[in-house]
């Protein structure tokens, strides 16, 4: 009687234990779903603002992009948790299965010995026959042992009982273990359900990143097109201005020249014009590198 309310006990801890495990493993799935939906909004919210500023907000969301790889392999790796879980639990009601057999095994036993008792007091019964005419004068003695037969016949039927109870307790704890497989059955395709939806998002978020990917290739096109553009208009502000320097610095000299040419200081001019020429050639100062050549009799 001890004994079947200590299984008794053990069976309702099991299933206690189990249900918690359950309502754990419903409540990590509700809270990363929901963690999920949050990353999900918020990614798109700093996608678009990033899409608009077109520069810091790119390492922003390269961030949030590896954030949600490695939720998804916090995941899978719960996944994988929940199934070795699943797996031992489901060793342990192997184990207790194979429990249950020994135990009927031993009941077996136990079924085979009551009949071999019971072939012996039939033996003795066919004894007790025989010697019929010599116990007519151990009356007394005959009384005795024909209650003691009794008394073990009862006995017997004690022990029948006490086994038919106990098998109608193996048929209910068998009864509990095809009922703890059909809901470890339940559990499995609830989470081989969510496995699916999880595959799904991942998919819709490789999606998504490719389309990310895609626009901020295409924006860092156009900006290097803008910066190529912006350093070639550069590039000819500085050359157009150089030009412009040279032709002033040029222009200065061929004044200079002059100057000294109305003083007669041809040689000095020359040199004036010369200097102008080598930073801004042109027709006309070479005209006039000439005429002061032939104005200081150098040719």
């Amino acid at each position: 009687m001890f004994g079947n309310m200590e299984n008794n006990a053990k069976k309702v801890v099991f299933m206690v234990s189990l249900l918690v495990g359950c309502l754990f493993i419903s409540a990590i799935f509700a809270v990363a779903s929901a963690a999920q939906e949050v990353v999900e909004s918020e990614a798109e919210s700093e996608l678009e603002a990033a899409l608009k500023a077109r520069g810091d907000a790119l390492d922003e969301r390269e961030v949030d992009v590896k954030a949600k790889e490695a939720s998804l392999s916090e995941l899978e790796a719960s996944l994988k948790a929940q199934g070795e879980a699943l797996d031992k639990r489901e060793a342990d009601v192997k184990a207790k299965e194979t429990s249950l057999s020994g135990l009927e095994t031993g009941l077996k036993a136990q079924g085979e010995a009551l009949d071999k008792r019971e072939a012996d007091v039939k033996a003795k019964e066919t004894s007790l026959g025989g010697l019929e005419a010599g116990l007519n004068a151990r009356g007394d003695v005959l009384n005795k042992r024909e209650a003691d037969v009794k008394a073990k016949e009862t006995s017997l039927s004690g022990l029948e009982a006490g086994l038919n109870a106990r098998g109608d307790v193996l048929n209910k704890r068998e009864a509990d273990v095809k009922a703890k497989e059909t809901s470890l059955s339940g559990l499995e395709a609830g989470l081989n359900a969510r496995g699916d939806v999880l595959n799904k998002r991942e998919a819709d978020f490789k999606t998504q990143e490719e389309a990310f990917t895609k626009r901020i290739a295409e924006l860092n096109l156009k900006e290097q097109a803008q910066a190529a553009k912006a350093r070639q208009e550069a590039q000819a502000k500085r050359e157009s201005d150089l030009r412009a320097q040279r032709n002033r610095a040029a222009a200065s000299l061929v004044r200079e020249g002059d100057l000294l040419a109305k003083d007669r200081r041809y040689a000095e001019a020359l040199e004036k014009y010369e200097q102008a020429y080598e930073i801004a050639p042109s027709e006309e100062i070479k005209v006039r590198c000439d005429n002061a050549r032939r104005a200081a009799g150098m040719r």
